[in-house]
């Protein structure tokens, strides 16, 4: 039945097309022609480009891998190898660098945290001390 209703559509197609005016014939065919001329440079440009594109991507792949194993490195080395390292003037890299700011900034934090909590033990030294003095001078007053 498929092949009756193929031969029956493109039948359709030969009755319509015969009362189509030459001109217009024309015009439809030059308009499908340049469809089919601009698809096909297309698709040769993605042919012709396609060996740049693989190599694009096999670069950000690339540089993506160097980028996990440059954090896997600075993360299985030590903040105090780091630090010596640039004692001894060597290189390190970006990853190492934010590595050591990142320990530098929580130690900076942890100090910080410290001093608040030593802070506050004065504070209540001195109020303790304060309520002392000033209750032994209420004391003294209420005796006199």
């Amino acid at each position: 039945m498929k092949t009756l209703s193929g031969l029956g559509a493109g039948g359709a197609v030969l009755v319509i097309w015969k009362s189509i005016p030459t001109w217009a014939k024309i015009v439809l065919i030059s308009g499908i022609a340049v469809v089919t001329v601009a698809e096909i440079v297309i698709d040769l440009n993605h042919a012709g480009n396609a060996p740049q594109m693989f190599q694009g991507q096999a670069d950000a792949i690339t540089a993506d891998a160097r980028q996990k194993k440059a954090v896997a490195d600075a993360a299985n080395t030590s903040v105090e190898n780091i630090k010596a390292r640039l004692i001894r003037g060597e290189n390190v890299t970006v990853t190492e660098s934010i590595q050591l700011k990142e320990y530098e900034i929580k130690e900076n934090q942890a100090r910080i945290e410290k001093a608040k909590a030593i802070n506050e033990e004065i504070g209540a030294i001195y109020n303790s001390a304060v309520y002392q003095f000033l209750g032994g001078l209420i004391k003294a007053t209420q005796e006199k």
